[in-house]
């Protein structure tokens, strides 16, 4: 047998392992972009979707009341706390008209996203200080430093010990993690985002 004959012999399960390779990639393969068939059957599936309202939701305004509006904000958000000022205004004039869920979600993303204050309001509201605690929140613009950690169970009169075993925990992150997948499958793009009905509707002037 000439060394070629054994060059070829040696080359031919070389081949067939390339081949089918290739053949099982091709079996796998998606497209880049989906089907329009398939964007229609996610549009109609989304205009379905009901926003899941978690035991742990903070919830301000008359909690009994009928209409229901959700927010995802942010307290670095400038136009996130307009309309929380907004907000406040009609609950005193209209204190049993509607009630308020409120989802914490990160405006900024990059490189990763800011979750301190989302993770403090989680633990104040653990101790039914939501509101307190958002009072505070966004005239910091959500920025809490360790000072500012320290003293504010004193300011909002929290439990510290619980309040500090509350953020040393897993809960606040599961609970934000939670929020962030319902904001994906919302296609969520610019805060504050307002909900009445599961439907989005535009921010109040």
């Amino acid at each position: 047998m000439s060394q070629t004959q054994k060059t070829i012999i040696l080359f031919i399960p070389l081949i067939f392992i390339v081949f089918f390779f290739f053949f099982v990639r091709v079996i796998q393969y998606k497209p880049l972009h989906p089907s329009q068939e398939s964007i229609d059957a996610y549009n109609k599936k989304l205009t379905s979707f009901t926003i899941p309202i978690l035991p742990e939701d903070p919830i301000t305004g008359n909690k009994k009341a009928e209409k229901t509006i959700v927010i995802f904000s942010d307290y670095a958000c400038g136009p996130c706390a307009s309309v929380q000022n907004t907000l406040s205004s009609v609950f005193e004039k209209h204190p049993k008209a509607f009630k308020v869920i409120w989802k914490g979600l990160s405006n900024n993303v990059k490189p990763l996203p800011n979750n301190d204050a989302h993770r403090v309001a989680y633990c104040a509201n653990q101790q039914n200080k939501f509101t307190a605690f958002t009072k505070t929140a966004y005239a910091l613009r959500g920025a809490f430093s360790a000072n500012t950690l320290a003293t504010l169970p004193d300011e909002i009169n929290l439990r510290k010990k619980r309040f500090t075993t509350c953020l040393d925990s897993e809960l606040p992150d599961n609970y934000i993690d939670q929020n962030s997948a319902i904001a994906q499958l919302l296609q969520i793009q610019q805060l504050p985002a307002i909900f009445y009905n599961d439907k989005q509707i535009q921010q109040p002037q």
